[in-house]
């Protein structure tokens, strides 16, 4: 191998080098897909809001519920207060679920709704429409 085919593969291999390393320390773009999960970090996640909730009602007890909203609230202990946190872009409550959640927040307990879609009974009783409406501008 001549001196001349020992530096073309010596600045090839620089280069590979170069891009390898390149890619390695590159920032990852932001994954802003919908995810609210409370395990997940990007910014559509809960993970962050799921970890202040002991700051943020610092005398209650967090639970993570994974059951339907009218097996949760017929179920439930009525004797103490509560609050029901609904995170998720699309929300779909039926006519017995709505009842448990209205007659939830008549005792006295509050319901915090974060959705871009709201359909279903809870939409119709509370008189919510929601529009999305984009104007992009360049």
């Amino acid at each position: 191998m001549g001196k001349r085919s020992k530096i073309i593969l010596g600045l090839l291999v620089a280069v590979l080098i170069g891009i390898i390393v390149t890619e390695i320390v590159r920032p990852r773009p932001i994954n802003w897909s919908p995810s609210y999960t409370l395990a997940s970090k990007i910014p559509f996640g809960c993970y962050v809001l799921y970890n202040e909730l002991a700051s943020i009602f610092p005398h209650n007890d967090i639970e993570t519920v994974k059951e339907n909203i009218y097996d949760v609230l017929v179920d439930r202990d009525t004797s103490t207060a509560a609050n029901y946190i609904l995170i998720n872009d699309f929300i779909y409550l039926d006519e017995q679920e709505t009842n448990q959640l209205l007659k939830f927040v008549d005792e006295g307990n509050q319901v915090f709704i974060a959705t871009s879609n709201l359909t279903g009974k809870l939409a119709d009783t509370l008189n919510i429409t929601i529009e999305q409406r984009y104007d992009i501008k360049e």
